[in-house]
């Protein structure tokens, strides 16, 4: 989950451009947020409190997943799938 930024260090995937990361996908609610973030490859825009499932995302097909700053938004998180 994200926003205009993934919360990544300068040099450190801050930037697609940086070349730290094959992929950074971000996802979250508000198109305009994802599209400004400069780190991602590519965007989704889905409200996870309505469709808690990730169908896009192939099982095991990322290293690390991060969540910044937008739980709050979860209305229940605990529904989300977990590995």
């Amino acid at each position: 989950m994200s926003s205009w930024t993934s919360h990544l260090a300068a040099g450190a995937g801050a930037r697609r451009e940086d070349g730290y990361f094959a992929r950074v996908a971000v996802l979250g609610m508000n198109r305009a947020e994802l599209q400004a973030n400069p780190a991602a490859h590519d965007h989704h825009v889905q409200d996870l409190n309505r469709e808690p499932r990730l169908a896009m995302f192939a099982d095991e097909s990322f290293d690390a997943v991060f969540c910044s700053v937008r739980v709050h938004y979860l209305a229940q998180p605990m529904a989300l799938p977990y590995p």
